[in-house]
């Protein structure tokens, strides 16, 4: 979050929007999966439909909504059923709920001192994503260096826009890639 009294930009308005809405209306799984991950974790790992209706649901409330109606996403879901399925994962996949920071407390969490990125980072922030940011609140959690804002992906960008992520990460090594060589000149 920005400090209080900032006024926010248009895009910063719009993205706290899509944060509150996604806190208020969409965070039943995470609770699930962090009180509760053996019970829900158990009771999928043999049912395939079960498994099937639960990542279909996090896949298209997460992603940009043109991106749910191209052909690909059909088969996105039903390959990542498919691989927790097959591969007995998909109550592991769920304690990183369990052992980790609460969503509504990660920004706090983030902006103490000692949890502070002291490395270089980039941050794209996807408009569609579950928690989308702005530059000046990623900023407030480390040393930001590099930040874009792209609008047509979500929480799953490198399948919905794989291209943005290689050309965002491309971007940010030569940038640091640039600094890193001319400061040992």
């Amino acid at each position: 979050p920005l400090p209080e009294g900032v006024e926010y930009t248009q895009r910063e308005k719009d993205v706290q929007a899509r944060v509150d809405n996604w806190l208020e209306w969409h965070m039943g799984y995470a609770v699930c999966m962090r009180t509760r991950p053996h019970t829900i974790g158990f009771g999928f790992n043999d049912n395939p439909l079960a498994i099937l209706t639960w990542v279909g649901e996090k896949y298209n409330e997460a992603a940009g909504p043109d991106n749910q109606k191209k052909p690909y996403w059909t088969r996105v879901i039903l390959t990542t059923a498919t691989v927790y399925y097959l591969t007995d994962c998909i109550m592991p996949s769920m304690l990183c709920y369990y052992e980790n920071v609460r969503h509504e407390n990660f920004a706090s969490f983030a902006m103490e001192p000692k949890n502070r990125i002291t490395i270089p980072f980039g941050y794209t922030s996807f408009y569609w994503d579950t928690e989308p940011s702005s530059k000046r609140a990623v900023e407030r959690t480390g040393n930001l260096v590099y930040y874009k804002e792209r609008n047509d992906g979500g929480h799953y960008a490198a399948i919905e826009d794989p291209a943005g992520i290689i050309e965002d990460v491309r971007e940010l090594a030569v940038q640091e890639w640039k600094k890193a060589v001319g400061a040992k000149t």
